[in-house]
């Protein structure tokens, strides 16, 4: 009895230095930065990211050859270093776990005006997200094979399953009323998928049947 206590004590600590530390993945979000551009147009977009710790930042390639390098972090977060964000490797994801804010850069050794800021807190991060957003159309619902996304300024969308895990995220041709998503290698079930338009997500339940 005595070893069951000391065991679920231990529980009752962690999880609440989790709290303390802001760490939820049950309401984590995925903050998208896209990464595009070559000479003078290079850019990150959202320049800064305002983030909570736990949420998950995923960079996106749209164009060129570009890299993601952390310069100045947070005592006690962790660096990292992508550097090879292109065409064969579209992205690249990582999770802070300390408030503060975090500089990065394309080519830190090298620094050419392509750089960009998260801003992590413990506290809510202002991203919109939307499951019934009516200004943002997604048909067939049940679908097979492909999928039209109505939402003209969108960039990219992502394709969650039910209990959280990132299936594929794909890059849409901004600028058309209509784009046509190929979602052929999902299998029969219910998904979320969120949609980026820069500003915001929105997010909409899927049925592939």
């Amino acid at each position: 009895n005595s070893k069951l206590m000391k065991k679920n004590l231990l529980i009752l600590i962690s999880g609440s230095m989790l709290s303390l530390l802001g760490i939820n993945s049950a309401n984590a979000t995925e903050h998208i930065i896209t990464s595009g551009g070559t000479g003078t147009s290079n850019s990150f977009l959202p320049q800064t990211t305002n983030a909570v710790v736990g949420d998950t930042i995923t960079w996106i390639w749209l164009s060129g050859v570009h890299t993601t390098q952390s310069t100045t972090i947070p005592a006690g977060a962790s660096s990292w270093s992508y550097m090879n964000l292109t065409g064969s490797n579209t992205t690249f994801s990582y999770v802070p776990t300390v408030v503060g804010t975090y500089n990065y850069d394309c080519h830190a050794s090298t620094p050419h005006g392509m750089n960009g800021v998260i801003i992590v807190t413990a506290g809510s991060t202002g991203i919109v997200s939307t499951e019934n957003n009516s200004s943002v159309g997604v048909f067939p619902n049940p679908c097979f094979g492909k999928i039209n996304i109505e939402m003209p300024a969108a960039e990219v969308i992502t394709f969650f399953t039910i209990s959280g895990k990132k299936i594929k995220s794909c890059i849409i041709q901004k600028g058309g009323t209509k784009s046509e998503i190929d979602i052929s290698e999902l299998s029969t079930g219910i998904y979320f998928a969120e949609i980026y338009d820069g500003t915001k997500i929105v997010t909409k339940k899927i049925v592939v049947q």
